[in-house]
């Protein structure tokens, strides 16, 4: 198992029409996200309008979670969906989607065609979470606050507040709470395909 932690050296920032995004992972880390190239990324945003509309991205699955503020989204046919802070949205990247409310949120995007999931994880002080890495996965972690968090079994000892890890291939690593947090972990499978 390989592991990498990205820190805000590691990280790009660009305007795109609601505000800002700043992206902590693209895989292949050739690719570009304008281009579309891409098959994974990871970002976060700060949406500064009360209203705007997502971009679309045909062909991708995508995921959200507002991580300051709360955020309304409106999809095709009117459908509204409130999300609290760590609450999880999934939707289809090709679908119009129009937002409401100025927050803070956390973005997972990936080609149609691979497994993923995105869920929060919430140790307790002291309490320690082993995450299993299948030899085709990849799992991020990312904390968005808080921490640090204690980790064993990876490249760092600690995880701290704006950093994300990424661990791929066969193996595990565990995590320690060292202080109150709740951390982002999404698991993608690059050889198990899906059609969500």
């Amino acid at each position: 198992m390989e592991t990498r932690i990205y820190k805000d050296r590691d990280f790009r920032t660009s305007q795109w029409s609601g505000g800002t995004t700043r992206e902590l992972f693209i895989y292949p880390e050739w690719s570009a996200y304008p281009d579309r190239d891409f098959l994974l990324r990871i970002s976060t945003a700060t949406v500064a309008l009360e209203t705007t509309t997502f971009t679309r991205l045909e062909g991708f699955r995508r995921w959200i979670t507002p991580l300051e503020g709360e955020l309304v989204l409106q999809g095709d046919g009117g459908t509204d969906r409130d999300l609290k802070p760590y609450e999880i949205h999934a939707f289809d990247g090709g679908e119009s989607i129009e937002s409401h409310g100025k927050v803070t949120d956390f973005n997972l995007m990936v080609k149609k065609g691979w497994e993923a999931q995105m869920k929060v994880l919430k140790p307790r002080v002291n309490e320690t979470l082993t995450l299993d890495v299948g030899e085709s996965d990849l799992v991020a972690l990312y904390l968005p606050r808080g921490g640090p968090l204690g980790l064993k079994g990876t490249a760092g000892e600690t995880l701290k507040a704006g950093e994300l890890l990424i661990a791929e291939g066969s193996g595990s690593f565990s995590i320690l709470g060292t202080a109150w947090s709740e951390v982002i972990c999404c698991r993608i499978n690059k050889a198990r395909s899906s059609d969500q």
